[in-house]
């Protein structure tokens, strides 16, 4: 059947409505949320397309996307002034995310010093894909994760929550993450549908039974022989699964764990001053 030619030309009309140019606050590749901008930097976020090599901004509600545009994944940043939650809908792709606090400005003495975050949720809803690292650290007052569809995060998901609130982690939907390391007031963690990660270290002083955490995972969660370690007061030490087993006590487990923690955190801050 050929369409008619104002069928055609209404449809052009109605495309070239749906696709307009980048704001302003959308042409970095880099979006670093803050108290002032988190709103228009979600609608970047959400609504940024490639299509053939040029960045746009697709308007979804108004028209389908276009089959030869694809998600621009954008590096998320969230600065420690934001306040209470915070709501990203739209974003399928990112290239990294990286949660934390706030550097203490004109401090030498107190250099890589960082100001915890008060964000009390974050709200993930479309996000599928991590194309490098997701990284959460220096949060005082999160209490809430919400990233029902999030499959992939290509490198590693590493969050420090020890300076929140209790908190429980879901993550229904992720199959893959190379590195997964998970420390703080946790209560529970659900990886219904993870099949493969190169590490597997949580460490947790809430209610999270490690024994029982790491019976459900063991034989679905394949780690290449690295092992499975989780540590937590109701265990009473680091309860480790698979092969090669740590000789670390539950002490040590724990200071590797934070400390590797704390040195990604302190460089990440240290890159956001640049």
């Amino acid at each position: 059947m050929k369409l008619s030619g104002h069928l055609v030309s209404a449809s052009i009309v109605s495309l070239a409505a749906a696709i307009g140019n980048l704001p302003t606050d959308c042409k970095s590749n880099n979006l670093s949320f803050d108290s002032s901008n988190a709103d228009t930097l979600a609608g970047c976020a959400g609504l940024t397309y490639s299509c053939d090599g040029e960045v746009v901004q697709v308007n979804s509600t108004k028209e389908a996307i276009p089959a030869n545009c694809t998600p621009h994944p954008y590096k998320i940043f969230v600065d420690g002034n934001i306040i209470g939650p915070l709501a990203i809908p739209g974003m399928a792709e990112a290239s990294s995310i990286t949660v934390n606090g706030s550097i203490v400005p004109n401090s030498p003495e107190y250099l890589g010093a960082v100001y915890s975050s008060n964000i009390t949720s974050l709200d993930l809803p479309d996000l599928e894909n991590v194309a490098s690292s997701f990284m959460i650290s220096h949060v005082s007052s999160l209490s809430s994760l919400n990233v029902p569809k999030l499959k992939n995060v290509t490198e590693s998901l590493i969050f420090d929550l020890s300076d929140g609130p209790a908190i429980k982690l879901s993550f229904p939907s992720l199959s893959y993450a190379r590195n997964i390391s998970l420390t703080g007031n946790i209560d529970a963690i659900e990886f219904p549908a993870l099949n493969k990660a190169l590490s597997l270290d949580i460490y947790t002083t809430g209610k999270l039974d490690c024994a029982a955490f790491l019976k459900k995972v063991d034989g679905v969660v394949h780690t290449g022989g690295q092992g499975k370690t989780c540590t937590s007061p109701i265990n009473k030490g680091t309860t480790t699964s698979s092969s090669p087993a740590p000789t670390d006590t539950g002490d040590s487990a724990r200071f590797g764990v934070r400390g590797s923690l704390l040195a990604l955190a302190v460089l990440t801050a240290s890159a956001l001053a640049l």
